[in-house]
């Protein structure tokens, strides 16, 4: 998939999220046990405003061309090179779920998350919205 494309998907799945905003924070809070509060105060604002950056940056990472001594072109390209596997703790489900999938994503990973088993909820929605917005299967 073009990294204009992935930029899209996760924008789109940061908009999903923004449109159902009152749910997540009561998931989070649910989950996790904080108060409504600081999951609409912080935790949701913060994993939404995450994976609209990754989104708008997926297509700028490029690769650079390094100066060396001698008669020499030496270049950096960055691209994924396989599967990244995150495992996340329970204190910050759904940020940390943001923090992990958005660089992953934008780079054109593979993510596989592994949630506390105390905190699965949010992460679940989330896979759920990623479906809707029309990210592949097996991607998340």
């Amino acid at each position: 998939m073009s990294a204009h494309k992935r930029g899209e998907l996760i924008y789109k799945l940061g908009l999903k999220m923004e449109e159902n905003f009152d749910e997540l924070v009561g998931l989070e809070s649910l989950d996790s046990g904080k108060p409504i509060s600081f999951a609409s105060a912080a935790d949701i604002p913060l994993a939404i405003q995450c994976f609209k950056y990754y989104g708008g940056l997926a297509s700028k990472i490029t690769g650079d061309t390094l100066p060396v001594e001698g008669p020499y072109t030496v270049y950096t390209r960055r691209e994924p090179v396989g599967v990244a596997g995150q495992i996340i703790p329970w204190n910050f489900p759904i940020l940390m779920l943001a923090w992990k999938w958005g660089p992953a994503l934008a780079a054109g990973a593979v993510s596989i998350l592994k949630t506390s088993e105390k905190t699965p909820l949010s992460a679940l929605r989330i896979a759920h919205y990623a479906r809707e917005v029309g990210f592949p299967p097996g991607v998340v």
